[in-house]
């Protein structure tokens, strides 16, 4: 499979999804849905603590020994 069909079956398998869940999307987020302010407020959140941890492993990661060549 080349990327193009890969791509093309990718964006096949996400549109079925989002198909899917037309009219009934989940409620993931812990706040009101009434309003987009405060989930998008809650989002960034969100995104600076995954950012934050992707720093502290990569921190870890580049002190962690590697596997010793045989």
């Amino acid at each position: 499979m080349d990327s193009q069909e890969f791509t093309k079956e990718m964006e096949s398998r996400v549109r079925k999804f989002c198909g899917s869940m037309h009219g009934q999307l989940p409620a993931y987020r812990y706040t009101s849905l009434a309003g987009d302010a405060l989930g998008i407020e809650t989002m960034k959140n969100r995104l600076r603590n995954e950012i934050r941890a992707d720093e502290f492993f990569g921190l870890w990661l580049a002190t962690t020994p590697g596997q010793v060549d045989r």
